[in-house]
């Protein structure tokens, strides 16, 4: 293995490490996406590309004599294979986040959102933002743009959407409390509102009721 060939292996062991650590945070981050069969794969094949150029660079097994050429093919394929790793590990993360944004917030009245956690409105426009910037990331998934800066403006944006749910998760209590109290509160109300209601009634129909007996009797 020449020089060259020990420097491409080793700029593709930095994007492991980055990657790596980008799919054990979308891990942590959601366990669900442990289960991610699109990430094993890519990592598998990855791992596959990366043997052969070495075999190749070793032994010369992929080609006789080694040819540095297949080398570089090889790793190149395995560098896209770790991108698109990464990509899918956000990509689960970013659908994950919105479903459980919408299941936390399910149920709730505007009245109880907009008592104990009206920045989710904001929020809300700031998700539809996020969700157009990561159709744009999606599809440098697929295609010659493939860069670590790209793919950790991919993971910004994800995080910020794993940021909103965790917000929402710890509001979730309040808000039910909240509406719980309210809902009370209502009920209480059109309790008394009732009792209003039949009182005024009796009071204005006993009148009559009485005027109406007096002058049938007469």
């Amino acid at each position: 293995m020449n020089s060259g060939q020990e420097k491409e292996l080793t700029e593709l062991v930095r994007l492991y490490v980055r990657t790596k650590r980008l799919v054990i945070s979308a891990e942590e981050m959601d366990p669900e996406s442990k289960s991610n069969i699109a990430v094993f794969k890519e990592q598998r094949d990855a791992l596959d590309h990366v043997m052969r150029a070495l075999a190749d660079a070793l032994d010369g097994e992929g080609s006789d004599p080694p040819d540095p050429k297949y080398f570089t093919m090889q790793l190149e394929k395995a560098r896209g294979h770790l991108f698109r790793a990464a990509y899918d590990a956000l990509d689960g993360l970013g659908v994950s986040c919105k479903i459980r944004i919408a299941k936390v917030m399910d149920g709730l009245s505007n009245e109880a959102i907009q008592a104990v956690h009206s920045q989710y409105y904001d929020h809300l426009v700031e998700i539809d933002k996020i969700e157009q910037q990561i159709v744009t990331h999606r599809l440098q998934k697929d295609v010659g743009d493939r860069t670590l800066e790209n793919m950790d403006a991919y993971k910004n944006q994800v995080e910020k959407l794993y940021g909103y749910l965790r917000e929402c998760q710890s509001r979730a209590n309040a808000l039910w409390e909240w509406q719980r109290r309210d809902g009370k509160r209502i009920w209480k109300e059109k309790v008394v509102l009732g009792l209003m209601i039949a009182l005024l009634t009796a009071l204005v129909t006993a009148p009559v009721t009485i005027l109406i007996s007096y002058f049938v009797k007469k």
